[in-house]
């Protein structure tokens, strides 16, 4: 479980050093918080002070989503390199079976996507033919096409993997946080 005040902190893109220096307390108070250490009295008062929230806020417990099934349900988007519609059907079945509802929400959101990735590419498909004869080009334009795409979801999956490693969370959704 991660501790709230180093969530807020990090969200804030603040040290523990700066937090230390606004607050008035001293860099290893922080650290003990960040540790574990129970929030109480003087040193709770002065955070949210500091910090601008309710003492409240600071004592709830930080519900962490589970990585690895999020992790799951993006790589499955690469199904589509494998069998047809893979990026989108394995992806909603994993949601679907998800137990936790942080995960069945980042699914939800990968899912989204999957589903805006294969309507643009089917879109791209159908205008191929006719953009390929409107600019006269005997080279066949399909070829390219299909594999920009492939290689945006590629890339698509990619980036969300590299930050649901780093930062937790997906970089590429549809819907704000």
């Amino acid at each position: 479980m991660q501790n709230q005040l180093k969530r807020i902190r990090e969200s804030r893109h603040m040290t523990q050093h700066q937090l230390a220096e606004e607050s008035g307390l001293s860099l290893r108070t922080i650290q003990r918080v960040e540790a574990g250490q129970v929030l109480k009295g003087h040193t709770l008062t002065t955070l949210a002070e500091t910090l601008g929230l309710k003492e409240e806020e600071l004592l709830q417990p930080v519900v962490s989503v589970d990585l690895v099934g999020v992790k799951w349900i993006n790589l499955s988007s690469l199904s589509f390199l494998i069998f047809p519609f893979g990026n989108i059907l394995l992806p909603l079945y994993l949601t679907h079976k998800a137990k936790s509802p942080q995960v069945k929400e980042q699914g939800k959101q990968i899912f989204l996507v999957q589903i805006a990735w294969f309507v643009l590419f089917a879109f791209a498909l159908v205008l191929t033919p006719w953009l390929q004869s409107t600019l006269g080009l005997e080279s066949p334009l399909i070829f390219p096409v299909i594999f920009g795409f492939l290689l945006l979801n590629l890339v698509i999956t990619i980036w969300n993997a590299i930050h649901l490693e780093k930062k937790g969370e997906l970089a590429i959704r549809l819907t704000a946080k």
